[in-house]
């Protein structure tokens, strides 16, 4: 059963504070790189496919990167990186709703990624109309959509920890809250309590 959310401008104890700290850093630092990772591979070549010796024109092989076979990859990417910053902002309810989005889109990214580097077929169509047809096509993959989908792997770990913990983790402080529209400070409280004969310190 997880705790409940220190209230905003609270701390927690010394101890459990820190752990939670450090728990936060480390998801959040997890979820950035995997989606930064994910934007990153995203330009790279994924896939080479090369006319076979049956075809019936010489041409040079296609490069494939991942908005040729696995369009949905970058803008996972932006998703978990976007996500970095609704962990941070949200709060209970919220903060939790967000840590699931990123765990479903790490895993999407994972699933994506590892399809796409497999599916030689998917590949050939891409470069269909690149090369010549009537002979085979030769596929070679590169390293990139296992790099990608590694990537999506640590979004949805790093996401499911969220899940779990997000209610540990203490809200952002107070001064981030939205102003007191009174215009009032505790300082003028006092004074306002001195002038009416009452001890503010009661």
């Amino acid at each position: 059963m997880t705790e409940p959310e220190p209230p905003a401008g609270t701390t927690a104890p010394a101890g459990r504070g820190g752990r939670s700290t450090r728990a936060r850093g480390l998801v959040l630092a997890a979820v950035a790189l995997g989606g930064a990772v994910a934007l990153l591979s995203g330009g790279r070549t994924w896939a080479t496919v090369s006319a076979g010796a049956g075809s019936p024109v010489a041409a040079p092989p296609a490069e494939l990167t991942a908005g040729d076979v696995a369009a949905t990859v970058p803008a996972l990417g932006l998703v978990a990186l976007a996500g970095v910053a609704g962990l941070v902002a949200a709060r209970g309810p919220l903060r939790r709703g967000v840590a699931v989005l990123v765990a479903l889109a790490g895993l999407g990214l994972a699933v994506v990624a590892a399809r796409a580097g497999t599916s030689r077929s998917a590949a050939a169509d891409a470069a269909s109309g690149e090369l010549p047809a009537g002979g085979d096509l030769q596929v070679s993959f590169s390293a990139w959509p296992w790099v990608a989908a590694a990537a999506g792997v640590v979004v949805a770990l790093a996401g499911a920890v969220a899940v779990l913990r997000a209610g540990r983790w203490a809200a952002m402080s107070a001064r981030y809250d939205a102003p007191d529209r009174s215009g009032r400070t505790p300082a003028k409280d006092a004074w306002a309590a001195l002038d009416r004969g009452e001890d503010p310190t009661d």
